[in-house]
């Protein structure tokens, strides 16, 4: 787990993940083109295959009708039907055996049917040499059944090469829509061409009868010529309805309308009306069939020219599939040649060197200062790393320079600090001692001033009243500093209860009015109306009340107000004691609240107070877990604001002020 820890292994692994998704996302693009060149050398070679078939078709039925029409003869067959028949069997088996070969090299064809093939074309031969035979003999002499069975044999491998052209067709008219429009015209064109050569044979058949059609032979003919127009409409209209309709077939679509519909039709019709009535028809069956030759070679022209567009289309979609296989090849081998190059560059120029810092930083870590520092002259980031290591290791230099100053400086400090602690631990501890004496002090001087054993003279009695003055004064000096002391010893403990403010603020006016009287200065209270209680030490917030309306006393002018206002701002409560006296300059503001710190605006005033009255004022607030804010200006006054919770334990108030 800590080798995956390392940056230069995990960049290492990062960079070869990336390299093979990068070279996995080319060969996966060069096997998709590679599968459509496939599938595109297969839909042509399955034109091809279609083509040749269709070619086997058209030859078998050329040779169907006329082997039909010579058995429909009353005399034996003369020397140029023989060589006409010969030549269409010839070429039907020649036909055949092409198909026969490209079949054997289709192994992984859609339909591999060449047993089928094989089996009806050997009946096909048989029953072939039995026809030809007998038209040596008049009609008289022939079987009367050779006729159908000819017929039969010829439909049943006409079929089952049928069969296989329409599994190849579907084949290749799901590969575009292209495909699919060309191949359902051939399947059309090739359906007309069988109802055209049905129909040719028959009429051959009944011009040598001779005889008066009767109304089933006229019943058929009328629906072959049905059937032959609705698959003609369904083309003509595509014809002319589509204008991206090849060029090419629209011109073998108008030639086989022009021949077959325009022309060889007519011929048709006249012999049909002629035979209806029993009369002969104009044309022989010779002229018949020379004439009904032009018409299925237009109509068969349909099918080769959507062969031949077919084949055109499947070979630019090889052509393209080709030059995308290429394409994909080609950027598989760059994507290769540029992520090995990527990794070689990654580890030369990027892993190794981020080893050589590592280990110049472990050496520098390890206080080895002297080590040498590689790769500083490079100007990339590995050069900008080199030179911020080098600049850390001299400020590592410099620092144990200044530890070692610092060190001789935290010696002097914990030494002042050990003897602050025992000052403030004496002061604590020395808490009962001094007040035992200012306590009797203000006691017996209280006696004297009250005459209590008798009258003194007026001479003793102020000097009783100064003595007892004095004794208070200290008293309260060293109660300030005591208090401070014990704060700073962590020997101060709250008496966390429910204060009533009202309550302790009039406490407070009461004990300060005296001395407002006496230098005409008016005491003003804002408090909430509905009162307030909140957790505190009460005697300390009485202190911190004192002092400073003390301090705003003592720095009013006569005439002028202190006062005392209190609100409530979420789970706060804000007290603040306003004064409209000398104020203090903002620059002192920093330095009040510390001990014996006092800001010396008037020589009148500079003589009273110790400078202990913020600062204990600011440590009991922090004790209660609150906050002191001092706002003043010169000349116009000072106000002073005690921030204090008012849901506040014991527990909390020490964790706080710790």
């Amino acid at each position: 787990m800590k080798k995956f820890q390392s940056i230069g292994v995990l960049l290492s692994v990062i960079t070869g993940l990336l390299v093979v998704l990068l070279i996995s996302v080319f060969t996966f693009t060069a096997k998709q083109a590679y599968d459509r060149r496939q599938h595109a050398a297969q839909l042509l070679k399955t034109v091809d295959v279609l083509s040749e078939v269709f070619a086997a078709l058209e030859a078998l039925r050329l040779e169907q009708g006329e082997m039909g029409v010579a058995l429909a003869q009353s005399q034996p067959a003369d020397a140029a039907t023989f060589a006409k028949v010969e030549r269409l069997h010839a070429r039907s088996l020649q036909a055949l055996e092409e198909t026969r070969a490209r079949s054997n090299l289709e192994a992984d064809g859609p339909i591999p049917n060449l047993p089928k093939i094989l089996q009806a074309g050997d009946a096909y031969r048989n029953r072939y040499a039995q026809a030809l035979a007998s038209l040596y003999r008049p009609l008289s002499e022939r079987r009367l059944a050779l006729q159908s069975e000819w017929q039969a044999t010829m439909n049943a491998l006409v079929a089952v090469i049928n069969s296989r052209t329409r599994i190849r067709s579907m084949y290749i008219a799901d590969a575009s829509a292209f495909n699919n429009e060309t191949t359902k015209i051939i399947r059309m064109a090739w359906s007309m061409r069988e109802i055209l050569g049905r129909d040719r044979r028959l009429i051959a058949e009944a011009i040598i009868s001779g005889q008066k059609l009767t109304s089933v032979q006229l019943q058929q003919f009328a629906e072959q010529e049905g059937n032959l127009n609705y698959p003609w409409g369904v083309l003509a209209s595509d014809r002319v309805d589509l204008p991206t309709f090849p060029l090419e077939l629209k011109r073998t679509v108008d030639n086989a309308e022009k021949t077959y519909f325009g022309e060889v039709r007519i011929h048709r019709r006249a012999i049909l009306d002629a035979l209806s009535v029993g009369h002969p028809p104009a044309l022989s069956v010779t002229e018949w069939l020379t004439e009904s030759d032009r018409g299925l070679v237009s109509v068969t022209d349909v099918s080769r020219s959507a062969f031949t567009l077919t084949r055109a289309h499947m070979e630019r979609l090889l052509a393209q599939a080709n030059r995308d296989f290429d394409v994909a090849l080609a950027l598989m081998l760059l994507s290769i040649s540029l992520a090995s190059f990527t990794l070689l560059y990654v580890i030369y120029r990027v892993i190794r060197p981020l080893r050589a810092i590592t280990g110049a930083m472990q050496a520098v870590a390890s206080s080895n200062l002297d080590h040498a520092i590689p790769h500083q002259n490079r100007r990339d980031e590995i050069g900008q790393f080199a030179r911020a290591l080098r600049l850390f290791r001299d400020n590592v230099i410099d620092k144990r320079k200044l530890e070692e100053a610092l060190r001789e400086n935290q010696v002097a400090k914990e030494s002042a600090e050990a003897s602050s602690k025992v000052k403030s631990q004496f002061l604590a501890n020395m808490s009962h001692e001094l007040r035992t004496p200012l306590n009797a002090i203000i006691g017996f001087s209280e006696l004297i001033q009250n005459q209590i054993y008798g009258p003194l003279q007026k001479q003793y009695r102020d000097y009783a009243v100064i003595i007892h003055e004095s004794g208070h004064h200290l008293l309260n000096l060293v109660s300030d500093i005591l208090d401070i002391a014990k704060i700073e010893a962590g020997k101060f403990v709250l008496d966390i209860r429910d204060v009533d403010l009202t309550e302790s603020v009039a406490y407070c006016i009461r004990l300060v009015k005296n001395r407002a009287d006496e230098r005409g200065i008016k005491l003003v209270t804002l408090l909430p109306a509905q009162g307030l209680v909140f957790s505190a030490d009460q005697r300390a917030f009485r202190q911190i009340l004192l002092n400073l309306l003390s301090n705003a006393i003592k720095f009013s002018r006569p005439g002028e107000e202190v006062e005392v206002a209190a609100r409530i701002t979420g789970d706060k409560l804000m007290v603040t004691v306003r004064d409209h006296g000398i104020g203090m300059p903002e620059s002192l503001l920093a330095r009040i609240g510390r001990p014996f710190e006092q800001a010396i605006n008037d020589p009148a005033h500079a003589r009273e107070g110790t400078g202990l009255g913020l600062s204990l004022v600011r440590a009991l607030i922090y004790q209660h877990g609150g906050a002191l804010s001092i706002e003043s200006r010169e000349g116009v006054g000072t106000a002073v604001t005690c921030e204090l919770p008012l849901n506040r334990t014991a527990d909390d108030a020490t964790e706080a002020a710790a």
